[in-house]
């Protein structure tokens, strides 16, 4: 049927994988200007980023499926759609895509691996599914300069792409960045993304598809073969490692060799592929794709060794006779030194897996930072060579810096020069009993400066804090984390340097812990007497080794509550009445995991009473805060659209927190005070002002701030619960 593009993205990525004379220019062209095109719509494009809805990509791709088993010729399906994915590799979506892939052998689909980057372990659904190509962004140095006057000198990782970590993904990187075609209405023919990376890695499959085809005799398309091909005659580029680039930059003519020799030799009729099973504590199971260690300075060693399975994906077509005779064996080999195999060779008899132990040599990785390594195991009947690799084994150790009483809890870096699009990857943990910790940033006297400094929790997930450090503006920059957004793991951060810098960006850095412990946890009451202001009590205890000078203060915002949703269908409304003493409205969504897992997308509108969209926005992973300034006071509704992968709409849950702030908040104040080491000491606050009454089934909500008056400035936090009407 026919269909609109509301948004030019899917016209811009067309033309990229397939334009011919772009704009009416000669010889501007796509990757495979030949090709035919199907565009499939999945996105409503009246919910934000032209969500998903439920059911949509499961029958596109299904669509794709079936014209391309009545279609005499060669299909590539391109996805330049995603989301985060909270358990990667386990989505509904990605589970759909490798049994498609499965039952259709012929057939390969590129999909977008995520602009969620530079952060490590953060490739997007469906991108995570195994069986699919996943495709990570590059910036060549021509485009960088012709399209966005960039300053680098040789290929780079763009900053936003997506990395792997706990899955062994990306596949591949292709050009991320482009000028293509648009509609007519759009403002702008540029844009960047691994959204544009994934049609050039589209069209070129298509080009080696169409080769197949025509060579005489014609050679069968087998999808996870031209994967392989693919993959192995990758081009890394130099200074990146396999979690930024995967296998490297596609290779269209060497792919092309590799695939013409696997056909040759009947890979095809062997096996097509394997699964990959190891240990990963990050999941409930304790089992994933890839060796993942992020958790404090533990590593496999001698006496603990990382044990892989691989198992065959032998054709679907094998018998079981067939199956129970397959072997294949395997000389294995360590990119790094710090990698240590206990065997050299290993081999798959039947159906029953490989086995491969490993483990990490700690004397060889002495600095605290990101350790990433490959087992490769190649044809033991071949040379060791790309062609006949067979298999990777992914692994990554994170050492994170230690804070402790030796070093006062505190971090303070040497200098740092970035070159253009260059990136330095900061890993540190948080020490037990800490509750809050200060990053400050500043450039140098009479140098250059331009960065951004990114950072990422424990789990990969970008936070919101961030800082922007620049010779220009000048000055120190802070992130400060406390309270809830602190959780203890190894946090990353991840200083950048704009592409388009004309030169190098110098910056320094450091890093402070406090282990000031505030009790109870939250305050839910205060003493209050007629005539007499609000009164509270809390105790602090200084946990760490260095007396601290604190002040104390505060302020009521306003009112709160948590709706606890259980819930089933595509639309949730929620009413709610902004009155005049309310400045803004927060919600905040959060979504179990798994719940998470069973969509493809998560929109979020605000309306008022008239049905126009005031705000609009949705779920990148599973919690998300929206706010919203009333334009007058008035009913609004919110609105929660799950897009569910599967067609029919599925039962769901998570929590709604909406909290209203008040033009006026209420200041409380308390006192200066010293707190020294392994002494508990005792504050009062006053609240300095009239509380108000909070609507029923809500409470009233605030804050107490203990902030240090010393030179890293950091600030302990401990919410304010009081109920002054129905619970």
């Amino acid at each position: 049927n026919f269909h609109y593009d509301g948004a030019g993205h899917g016209t811009h990525v067309a033309g990229i994988s397939t334009g011919y004379h772009i704009n009416g220019q000669p010889n501007l062209n796509g990757i495979a200007p030949g090709a035919k095109v199907i565009s499939l719509k999945i996105g409503d494009c009246t919910l934000a980023g032209g969500a998903t809805t439920t059911g949509s990509m499961l029958k596109a791709y299904e669509y794709g499926v079936e014209f391309a088993k009545k279609y005499k010729g060669p299909v590539v399906f391109n996805m330049s759609f995603g989301i985060g994915s909270e358990i990667e590799g386990r989505a509904d979506m990605e589970y759909s895509l490798d049994d498609m892939l499965y039952e259709n052998p012929s057939l390969l689909f590129c999909v977008s691996a995520g602009n969620e980057g530079p952060g490590i372990s953060n490739v997007g659904l469906p991108a995570a599914a195994r069986r699919v190509l996943s495709v990570g962004a590059m910036n060549p140095w021509q485009t960088a300069r012709d399209l966005y006057g960039g300053h680098i000198n040789k290929d780079k990782i763009f900053v936003f792409s997506s990395r792997g970590g706990e899955l062994n993904k990306p596949d591949i990187v292709t050009p991320g960045g482009a000028a293509s075609t648009v509609p007519p209405y759009a403002r702008r023919d540029r844009m960047w993304g691994t959204s544009m990376a994934s049609p050039e890695a589209t069209g070129a499959v298509a080009l080696l598809m169409s080769a197949a085809v025509h060579q005489n005799p014609p050679l069968p398309i087998v999808g996870q073969i031209l994967k392989k091909a693919i993959i192995n005659s990758g081009d890394p580029i130099k200074g990146y490692t396999i979690l930024d680039q995967g296998a490297g930059v596609f290779n269209v003519p060497r792919a092309f060799e590799f695939y013409k020799e696997y056909i040759k030799r009947h890979d095809q009729d062997h096996v097509l592929g394997y699964r990959i099973e190891t240990l990963s504590p990050i999941y409930k199971d304790e089992t994933g794709r890839a060796a993942y260690w992020r958790f404090g300075s533990y590593a496999p060693d001698e006496k603990h060794v990382q044990r892989f399975r691989i198992y065959p994906d032998l054709p679907k077509n094998m018998d079981a006779d067939q199956k129970n005779q397959f072997y294949k064996a395997f000389d294995l080999r360590s990119t790094k030194p710090w990698l240590k195999l206990i065997k050299k060779s290993t081999y798959i008899k039947g159906q029953q897996p490989a086995t491969v132990e490993v483990y990490f040599d700690q004397s060889k990785m002495k600095e605290p930072g990101l350790y990433t390594g490959k087992i490769e195991a190649y044809r033991k009947d071949k040379s060791i060579k790309a062609l006949n690799k067979e298999f990777d084994l992914w692994c990554t150790y994170v050492k994170p810096f230690v804070f402790n009483e030796a070093n006062h809890y505190r971090l303070n870096a040497p200098e740092i020069k970035l070159k253009p699009g260059d990136i330095q990857r900061v890993y540190f943990d948080v020490p037990i009993r800490a509750k809050a910790f200060t990053i400050r940033l500043y450039p140098l006297a009479n140098q250059y400066a331009r960065m951004v400094a990114f950072l990422f929790d424990p789990q990969g997930r970008e936070m919101s804090q961030y800082a922007v450090i620049s010779s220009e503006i000048g000055g120190q920059k802070e992130i400060k984390i406390s309270g809830d957004d602190l959780q203890y793991g190894t946090y990353e951060m991840v200083l950048y340097a704009d592409f388009r810098n004309p030169e190098i960006s110098h910056c320094k850095y450091s890093i402070a812990f406090s282990g000031l412990e505030i009790s109870p946890e939250v305050i839910s009451h205060v003493k209050i007497q007629n005539g007499h202001k609000p009164k509270g009590s809390l105790s602090v205890l200084n946990y760490f080794d260095e007396p601290v000078v604190c002040q104390l203060s505060g302020q009521i915002v306003g009112w709160q509550k948590v709706n606890y949703l259980d819930e089933s269908g595509s639309l949730y409304q929620h009413d709610f009445t902004v009155g005049e003493k309310v400045e803004k409205v927060v919600f905040e969504l959060e979504l179990p995991a798994e719940v998470f897992n069973k969509v493809t997308d998560f929109a979020i509108n605000i309306r008022n009473n008239q049905g126009k969209i005031l705000v609009a926005d949705g779920l990148t992973y599973r919690k998300k805060k929206i706010e919203f300034v009333p334009p007058a006071s008035g009913d609004y509704y919110l609105e929660l659209v799950p897009a569910f992968a599967s067609k029919t709409a599925q039962d769901w849950s998570g929590d709604l927190t909406e909290t209203y702030y008040t033009f006026n908040p209420v200041p409380i104040s308390g006192s200066r005070s010293y707190f020294y080491p392994r002494i508990e000491k005792d504050l009062k606050f006053t609240i300095d002002g009239t509380l108000p009454v909070a609507p029923d089934g809500f409470y009233l909500f605030g804050e107490l701030d203990l902030t240090s008056l010393g030179k890293y400035r950091f600030k302990v936090q401990v919410p304010v619960n009081l109920y002054t009407g129905m619970k």
